[in-house]
């Protein structure tokens, strides 16, 4: 998106250009929470499958998953982040990225302080999380009024009813999981990439489903035919 910013911003259409940011943050969005659901979900696993050999025990296997979980979100935030800061530097607004970034600086710097202390390297990457989640907010609510979106509460509502969507489709495959008689300890690597990758499907069509479900149609129609233009 970034050339067509520029574009755009070149020609002074501003009402093309504040369609194309809406709908360039909704499409990454909609991507990026069900990979930080995946992941979130399955960070033992996933850890457990790429690492776990030698030194790496199943003690490693358990810190390393509990400081990941955490720092997912931070996926759906950096897709906002990127995305707005190409829209910024099209629109000539580089200053207000420098400042968002002195600010996501600091916040993170006292959420290392605070919650290292509290939940040791898990606070880490909560912070980094949070700082990161503040920095993507800064940037769609500094973008809605320099492009002037028309239906700010629309657009945000559409971002809520992708997380929510995550939300619950993560809920319905963490239920499902519960069930099943085998953790993951019983399975082989082979047997335990197979379990992850079906998993991964099946997360993938609730969410789908539930993002018909919440009105979100046209966005899926939206990601379906530019996957099939690539």
């Amino acid at each position: 998106v970034f050339p067509l910013f520029s574009e755009l911003k070149g020609n002074d259409d501003r009402h093309r250009f504040s369609q194309v940011y809406q709908t360039a943050i909704k499409s990454a969005v909609s991507i990026a929470v069900p990979i930080a659901v995946f992941f979130f979900l399955f960070a033992q696993e996933i850890v457990y499958l790429l690492f776990h050999r030698g030194l790496f025990d199943q003690r490693s296997v358990e810190l390393t998953a509990t400081t990941l979980q955490p720092y997912v979100f931070s996926i759906i935030s950096l897709f906002i982040i990127s995305t707005s800061i190409r829209a910024c530097y099209s629109g000539g607004w580089g200053k207000a990225v420098l400042l968002f970034t002195g600010i996501t600086f600091a916040v993170k710097f006292a959420g290392n302080s605070v919650l290292s202390n509290w939940f040791g390297y898990t606070g880490i990457s909560m912070a980094t999380a949070l700082s990161h989640a503040l920095f993507a907010g800064m940037m769609i609510l500094f973008l809605a009024g320099k492009i002037k979106i028309e239906k700010k509460l629309s657009f945000l509502s559409s971002l809520f009813l992708l997380l929510s969507a995550g939300i619950g489709s993560g809920g319905i495959v963490y239920f499902l999981t519960k069930i099943l008689p085998l953790g993951y300890l019983e399975f082989t690597y082979l047997a335990l990439f197979i379990r992850l990758f079906i998993s991964g499907l099946v997360l993938v069509v609730i969410y789908i489903l539930f993002m018909y479900l919440f009105g979100q149609k046209t966005l899926i129609t939206q990601l379906i035919n530019r996957s099939g233009e690539k």
